[in-house]
């Protein structure tokens, strides 16, 4: 497993910046005057980024080995949402003509927000995981050192076994 926070940290603005590629790409693939902040654009930006964000949830799911019903699961979910409506929000009605331009989303205190709110989600998961891991190494060694008992007595049950009288 070993996830550590500047992994988390980096997972959140890898995803960050790839939910800004997606909305790039909307408005770069439009044309027409005021095309970049047409009702039409932003409601394709902000299924786009949905879409995306369920994916990258799932994802990280995987990477984080979470059972899809968990409760963890939801709350993952919910903070990958949460992050693509913060920069779905930002991309269209603060940035504006300028987003392809400049950083004007990742800088948003609404987005760096929102990847805060994630990370925190994120970080009691990987502890979690890692206490599970533990746990599973640590009964699995149990258990093989016990069966290795159990086949101790067997062998010297069947060569050495007690004389009776």
């Amino acid at each position: 497993m070993g996830l550590t926070e500047e992994a988390i940290e980096r997972l959140v603005q890898e995803d960050t910046a790839a939910l800004i590629h997606q909305a790039d790409t909307v408005v770069s693939q439009c044309t027409g005057p005021n095309c970049a902040t047409s009702p039409q654009t932003r409601q394709k930006i902000t299924s786009d980024l949905a879409a995306q964000a369920v994916v990258q949830n799932q994802t990280a799911q995987k990477l984080l080995e979470l059972s899809p019903s968990a409760v963890g699961s939801r709350q993952l979910y919910q903070g990958y949402l949460d992050l693509a409506s913060a920069v779905s929000t930002v991309y269209s009605y603060q940035c504006g003509d300028r987003t392809t331009q400049d950083s004007c989303v990742s800088q948003s205190k609404t987005v760096e927000e929102a990847q805060r709110e994630l990370e925190a989600i994120m970080a009691p998961l990987v502890k979690q995981e890692q206490t599970r891991l533990l746990t599973t190494y640590i009964l699995g060694a149990a258990a093989g050192l016990f069966f290795l008992l159990f086949l101790l007595f067997l062998i010297f049950g069947f060569f050495f076994p007690t004389k009776k009288k």
